[in-house]
């Protein structure tokens, strides 16, 4: 039980939610950070899985007993991670061995709505009373 009001607790979420933006905001904006290749579209799946655990994390972040509807959250998420998104890609521009790519914000919004489409559809993943 102890482990569920953690797990629901919208503080620790928001923690978590800040340090997912530190490490993809470091990833995004480092030289050189590419992981192995393993499969064709690797780099897409990254940047789907890593902004689609943000905007989950972002819908868990907010206190359960504000007026935010799970749908509410869900929209804010993904238009978070969409001007997130592009000031990524645009500051990539500036970096050493780095390029902006509109694929990749494809991907970041493709992961933004399968994070939020997640907290919306899934009861175990919200935290609303």
């Amino acid at each position: 039980m102890r482990l569920l009001r953690i797990w629901n607790d919208y503080r620790i979420n928001r923690l978590i939610t800040l340090v997912l933006f530190g490490v993809i905001t470091f990833l995004t904006l480092s030289p050189d950070m590419h992981a192995p290749t393993l499969i064709k579209w690797q780099d897409k799946l990254e940047h789907i899985i890593a902004f689609g655990t943000l905007a989950l994390f972002i819908c868990r972040s907010f206190n359960p007993e504000s007026e935010f509807s799970i749908a509410d959250r869900t929209i804010l998420a993904i238009l978070i991670i969409a001007s997130y998104g592009s000031f990524s890609e645009v500051l990539q521009s500036i970096v050493p061995n780095r390029d902006p790519s509109l694929m990749d914000l494809a991907a970041d919004l493709v992961g933004a709505f399968l994070g939020g489409m997640l907290f919306k559809r899934i009861p175990f993943l919200q935290n609303h009373k």
